[in-house]
């Protein structure tokens, strides 16, 4: 599977869990387009690397930053300082943590975030 792909594999389960939160709803959005996929996947990289290597939390913070963009990208920017936005975040993180199905590509992912390799 080529990098890239398992960081699709975990936007793609996250749109997956907003569309069927937003039917539920009521409510629709058009998928993101490959320009919006690439400013997300160029906004992911910017705030990975602004963690350093050092921080023993780095993959935690990295996972977070990622799950945070896709949101953002998904939901809207106006979220950003929304408390519940920042619950939302940490739920999704942590169900993609505790996903055996997500846990390879996820592995996989973060390895390409942190070597910043395309």
């Amino acid at each position: 599977m080529p990098v890239i792909s398992n960081i699709d594999v975990i936007v793609s389960a996250i749109r997956s869990s907003l569309t069927a939160a937003r039917r539920t709803e009521g409510k629709t959005r058009r998928p993101a387009t490959s320009a919006k996929k690439t400013s997300l996947e160029q906004r992911i990289a910017a705030r990975v690397a602004s963690i350093p290597p050092s921080d023993p939390e780095r993959e935690a913070k990295a996972l977070r930053a990622f799950v945070e963009a896709v949101l953002l990208q998904e939901l809207g920017e106006q979220l950003t300082n929304d408390i519940g936005f920042r619950q939302l975040v940490d739920k999704v993180a942590e169900q993609i943590e505790n996903s055996e199905t997500l846990q390879k590509a996820l592995q996989l992912a973060m390895h390409h975030l942190f070597d910043g390799k395309r």
